[in-house]
């Protein structure tokens, strides 16, 4: 019994952990801005409605720090 409670346990502080790096109020409107394909910063910010710069490259490094995105997603947004 004590290894489910273990279990649940490790189960919830992982999906805690998933929404701490998702469940930012512009995270997942820049995941489904790059689901189609790679974008330049320009044109993620054009995607997405009342961003501003600053919460932009805010969130696009909270992203590579957490290695939520790869790598060239990451290269190709800092080319302006």
């Amino acid at each position: 019994m004590n290894e489910k409670k273990n279990k649940k346990n490790e189960e919830r502080c992982a999906l805690q952990e998933i929404l701490a790096i998702i469940g930012g109020k512009w995270s997942m409107s820049i995941i489904y801005a790059l689901f189609h394909g790679k974008k330049r910063f320009s044109e993620l910010e054009r995607m997405i409605p009342k961003i501003n710069t600053r919460m932009l490259v805010k969130e696009l490094k909270n992203m590579e720090a957490t290695e939520l995105l790869p790598e060239p997603f990451l290269q190709l947004c800092r080319q302006q």
